[in-house]
């Protein structure tokens, strides 16, 4: 939210955009509908966007409800946390269903597109008036479309950290296989040997036996390497910024 409000400020949000947008929602009410059929026209029109669709019919008709609560949230004019943790929740979503942003940015520019020109065709008030709502509408649509895609390059970035940390594991994994296989491979050869030799002198089965407890020690050694390695370190008292905490912990 924190972040929210300072991308308000840069876009140059005022306490005048709010009711402006809310002023307009009785005008756009009656459109609704016909915005949201179009929406999903287009998208069924696009392969690459419409893939991420595979429920059929009654899919759309789900996303077209969500669809419809979120421009109903988008003109009551209260901009508040969680107004701005549904649209993150928005971009999250993508990641997860493997939707390419671009596609966010065009929808929501045929949205826009949608908006402005029911905007001007059912508008009564000035020209001024009109110009003024409009610029409102598109702060806040650009405000809309900039947390989604921050949330968006967030749970990207954070699903390939995690992806490359389980290439990291796989290849530790495979060193420790590598380290611990060779002494298991001298031990294996040295106990074929003890059951299996005949007439074996004392000091061979002695050599033997020196080589099993040896290759032990390195297994060990490298067991104990990975433990170490392992251990969560100390913790450590230290004063933490609440506020960001908790919003990591959210967004996370």
């Amino acid at each position: 939210f924190d972040r929210y409000q300072d991308l308000q400020s840069y876009v140059g949000w005022t306490e005048e955009d709010s009711p402006r947008i809310r002023a307009v929602a009785p005008l756009v009410g009656p459109h609704i509908s016909e915005l949201i059929d179009d929406f999903y026209a287009e998208i069924r029109r696009h392969p690459s966007a419409n893939r991420v669709i595979t429920g059929g019919a009654e899919q759309v008709e789900r996303l077209k409800g969500t669809l419809r609560a979120w421009l109903g949230q988008l003109l009551e004019g209260s901009y508040d946390s969680e107004y701005v943790f549904a649209r993150w929740q928005v971009g999250l979503r993508h990641v997860e269903i493997g939707l390419d942003q671009v596609y966010t940015n065009v929808a929501l520019s045929r949205i826009r597109n949608g908006l402005v020109g029911v905007l001007c065709s059912a508008w009564t008030g000035s020209p001024g008036e009109l110009a003024a709502t409009l610029k409102s509408l598109n702060r806040l649509l650009d405000l809309d479309l900039a947390i989604i895609e921050d949330a968006y390059q967030h749970e990207f970035m954070q699903r390939q950290k995690r992806i490359e940390r389980l290439v990291v594991l796989g290849q530790m994994a495979s060193g420790i296989a590598h380290e611990l296989r060779n002494p298991l491979n001298v031990v294996r050869t040295s106990v074929f040997f003890l059951k299996n030799a005949k007439n074996a002198s004392a000091e061979k089965k002695e050599e033997h036996l020196d080589r099993i407890q040896r290759q032990v020690i390195i297994a060990n050694d490298v067991i104990t390497a990975l433990s170490d390695f392992a251990k969560l370190p100390l913790p450590t008292s230290e004063p933490i910024p609440v506020r960001a905490l908790l919003a990591e912990l959210v967004s996370g």
